[in-house]
């Protein structure tokens, strides 16, 4: 093989690099800051210039990384990335426009309610006691977000999970009880039959938001932090 191969088959491989597919990447922390990474396949090269801005405004310029093939049962493979740090956002602004540029073109990205207030609450009055087939409800304060619960209910015998089917019509998530609830549900010692126990119902919700634009990437995904769960006391009757 030629010099003059080895070089354009380096330029062939550098250029399709720099032609992969881009996807954009918001991570929220639990700290309020926020990451928008420019992401591709391992080894992609963004070209000479990476730039962003947020809502108009040019973004300090990123962190750049080729990404890592990782290393078999101990290290994960990671993509390619460039990342614009973000310390402090302007909570007020209802709509956030992020861009981002390399020598590959244009992308974009709107998000709503980013800092939305996010906490889990009660619809109704939860029933006492609890029997098989009641049905809890509960409303999630961000209404664009997308959510789904875990759930158990836990004695002084531990924590019991139990299986649930849920309803997010109108905002409001219904949490029902199985028939067999008081039989066959409980993965600890259960309490005996016809015994009306003190419990706690821990709600945890896992949340995605999806954004309003996602132009010129693959596709566009938003990392919110994790949530807290939600303790209700209760009384079950079995």
């Amino acid at each position: 093989m030629t010099l003059r191969t080895i070089v354009n088959l380096f330029a062939m491989i550098t250029l399709a690099a720099c032609g992969a597919p881009r996807s954009l990447i918001l991570t929220l922390d639990d700290k309020g800051s926020v990451a928008l990474s420019l992401t591709a396949p391992q080894g992609t090269s963004f070209g000479s210039s990476v730039t962003g801005t947020l809502n108009g405004v040019a973004l300090p310029a990123p962190s750049i990384s080729q990404g890592s093939p990782g290393i078999f049962f101990s290290e994960a493979s990671s993509d390619a990335s460039a990342s614009f740090i973000i310390e402090t956002v302007d909570r007020s602004a209802g709509k956030l426009h992020f861009t981002a540029h390399d020598d590959a073109g244009d992308y974009a990205m709107d998000v709503d309610d980013l800092f939305a207030p996010r906490a889990l609450t009660l619809a109704a009055p939860v029933p006492t006691p609890l029997v098989p087939g009641d049905v809890i409800s509960f409303q999630w304060s961000a209404p664009r977000d997308t959510l789904a619960i875990n759930t158990d209910i836990a004695t002084d015998r531990g924590a019991c999970l139990f299986a649930s089917s849920q309803d997010f019509a109108s905002g409001v998530i219904r949490l029902k009880l199985p028939p067999d609830f008081g039989v066959n549900n409980w993965s600890c010692d259960r309490p005996p039959l016809g015994t009306r126990v003190t419990a706690k119902l821990s709600v945890g919700p896992s949340v995605t938001l999806q954004p309003t634009l996602c132009s010129g990437a693959s596709h566009c995904d938003i990392n919110l932090p994790l949530q807290p769960d939600s303790d209700f006391p209760v009384e079950v009757q079995l």
